[in-house]
């Protein structure tokens, strides 16, 4: 009898609804020549092609859950690491037709869609459309990188040429930051993939 009441309780507290993700600020001010042009959602406003050539918008991710982070392919410190983290999260959800996956590159003079596709080959990216790696415009790319207050700037004094962070953001249905994770740590990887099937769930 003793037992019983412990036992109630571990099963009440695992039949409790878990608790809702964060809602972070989706909506950035764009200045132009210190006026404000307009306030646009952080995941908007982009065009860019993925590692086969095709076109990368928000209509890309529009509805579905995303997983975003930057990185270059030649990074010879986190990169490695996050990337196969990340592919932890693409072969949960790779089928799930309303995920997406969209890697930026934070070098796009040397990452052109050639070598991000050769890249993806070799993360043994299987044949679907759920992970798209980014090149493009380097101003659109690094203003996205701070509009998801992700570190990433040139230093010809940092291995490999540049600084970033290794986060992983976590966007939702409707463009909103749900989430931020750290790419290179197992424990919060699996975080994530469990914040993912929470979204799935949101109604």
């Amino acid at each position: 009898m003793k037992y019983l009441f412990p036992l109630l309780l571990l099963v009440l507290h695992g039949c409790q609804p878990k608790k809702a993700l964060p809602i972070y600020e989706d909506k950035v001010v764009v200045m132009i020549d210190g006026r404000v042009d307009s306030i646009v959602s952080k995941l908007s406003d982009f065009n860019l092609v993925d590692q086969k050539g095709e076109l990368v918008n928000d209509l890309t991710i529009k509805g579905k859950i995303t997983v975003v982070d930057f990185f270059f392919t030649s990074c010879p410190t986190i990169c490695p690491k996050m990337k196969m983290e990340l592919l932890r999260v693409h072969e949960a959800y790779h089928l799930d037709k309303n995920f997406r996956i969209l890697s930026f590159t934070i070098d796009p003079k040397r990452d052109t869609v050639e070598r991000l596709n050769v890249y993806s080959q070799k993360l043994g990216i299987k044949t679907n459309d759920t992970w798209h790696f980014v090149t493009g415009n380097k101003d659109t790319i690094y203003s996205l990188a701070e509009r998801f207050m992700i570190q990433a700037a040139e230093d010809e004094d940092a291995p490999g040429g540049f600084v970033h962070n290794g986060k992983f953001v976590l966007f939702d249905q409707k463009g909103r930051i749900r989430g931020y994770y750290d790419g290179t740590k197992e424990e919060k990887v699996t975080q994530l993939i469990e914040d993912i099937a929470q979204l799935q769930e949101e109604k």
